[in-house]
């Protein structure tokens, strides 16, 4: 529904440079350190006072952020990092994404490093308060030789540091299985005993469109580690789960980490 009712209303648009002042939102690109072939750089937004966007599992509403680099020069991949999220609630329902600022972190590779480049960037985001608004940026930042700003080495390095681990950190997420609890579908996620995940920590899934998967209502200690329940909407039966691949992210108040889990 909230994406029908974004179509209908015509998006706040800007192109400037590296910056794009919006509605309610300001979008800038950062550059970062280089090494090598690679470029570190960052996509900044900052949000207007109560004001969000989205991740990129934007909850039961909302529209995940796009970002086409299409029109980039000498640029061969950019590889999008995705900060831990935060779940909100208001009167449109319940939402995944970040308020006040994000930097989404970047990993830019060239074609042919040493030679000029340039990474243009048009996004499609929304901005969301009492009503959601669509917007468009169009932002381009030149990836010379020139020494990058201390404060955007140190923006880009505290987003760094918000996303979620994977790799062998993210085995500490050990499994993931379907139930029923109540008579309805529920999945319950385990997470190994050394990892901070008690008050304050979330789950999020994604990976199975017919299903929208709830923060956890319980999670207890088992021998194995810590156990989260999660109620699932969009199913009646949890045996929908079982075998499906899902991405598992853990955001919890000393690390997160995100892997892919197959559902028993």
């Amino acid at each position: 529904m909230l994406a029908m009712a974004l179509s209908l209303v015509v998006p706040t648009h800007a192109v400037a440079g590296d910056v794009a002042r919006l509605s309610h939102s300001v979008v800038r690109l950062v550059k970062g350190k280089a090494a090598g072939g690679e470029i570190q750089a960052g996509v900044e937004i900052r949000l207007g006072n109560g004001w969000k966007t989205y991740w990129r599992m934007p909850g039961d509403s909302g529209v995940p952020p796009d970002f086409d680099w299409s029109g980039s020069t000498n640029v061969a991949h950019v590889d999008v990092g995705w900060p831990a999220p935060h779940r909100m609630h208001d009167a449109g329902g319940e939402s995944v994404g970040y308020k006040d600022e994000v930097l989404f972190p970047l990993t830019v590779r060239l074609k042919a490093p040493g030679r000029p480049a340039r990474l243009d960037l048009k996004l499609f985001y929304a901005v969301c308060k009492n009503i959601c608004i669509p917007a468009r940026a169009e932002v381009s930042l030149d990836l010379d030789a020139s020494p990058p700003a201390a404060a955007d080495i140190a923006l880009i390095r505290r987003f760094q540091r918000l996303v979620p681990a994977e790799g062998k950190a993210a085995e500490a997420l050990i499994a993931a299985r379907a139930l029923m609890q109540d008579g309805k579908p529920a999945l319950a996620v385990l997470v190994a005993s050394q990892v901070s995940a008690g008050p304050g920590s979330d789950v999020f899934v994604e990976g199975f469109e017919n299903a929208y998967f709830h923060a956890p209502v319980t999670s207890r200690m088992t021998e194995m580690g810590r156990e989260f329940i999660l109620p699932v909407d969009g199913i009646k039966d949890a045996a929908a789960l079982t075998g499906k691949r899902l991405r598992i992210t853990l955001v919890g108040p000393g690390e997160s980490l995100s892997r892919k889990l197959q559902v028993e």
